[in-house]
């Protein structure tokens, strides 16, 4: 690990592995960052945003600190006391709060995998070449009103270009 210029620390892959491995246990980013030594939350979002190999294992703790919230989230539900750092049943309002508090998150962070909304999928085929015709028939109508000339009027008579 290298000390950058205000006392905090720069990329190194074993920083990041560190900082993945704290997500990996469901630690926010913002959590992790506020400790003194660790760089800023805007300093490791330009890594990601700056690497394809920093992102995608940064996109993988995230899923994997989603599920281990997940999972302490059950476990305070059901009032097992092996949570880390949270004692389940001290205050039953405190619980209800904390699952629910987790539950919205996990489905904001990840909706399609903790969201209680249902997806559904629509498939819709559309006529273009009937599309067109219809639309053209308008251009044309259109067009007729602007010169005002109506079909009925017109013959090939009257006029050798028509």
């Amino acid at each position: 690990m290298v000390m950058a210029k205000e006392g905090r620390l720069s990329y190194s892959t074993k920083l990041v592995d560190q900082i993945c491995a704290r997500l990996e246990l469901g630690e926010t980013l913002s959590d992790i960052c506020s400790d003194p030594p660790w760089p800023k939350v805007s300093t490791v979002q330009h890594w990601i945003q700056n690497s394809f190999d920093v992102r995608d294992r940064f996109a993988r703790a995230r899923e994997a600190g989603e599920d281990a919230i997940a999972a302490r989230t059950r476990a305070i539900a059901r009032g097992v006391d092996r949570v880390q750092d949270f004692k389940p049943g001290s205050s039953e309002q405190r619980d209800k709060l904390v699952v629910d508090t987790d539950l919205r998150l996990l489905a904001f962070w990840n909706p399609k995998k903790y969201s209680e909304r249902k997806q559904m999928d629509l498939n819709v085929t559309i006529d273009t070449c009937n599309l067109f015709e219809k639309q053209e028939a308008k251009r044309l109508e259109a067009m007729r009103q602007m010169i005002d000339v109506t079909p009925a009027t017109v013959s090939n008579e009257d006029d050798p270009l028509w």
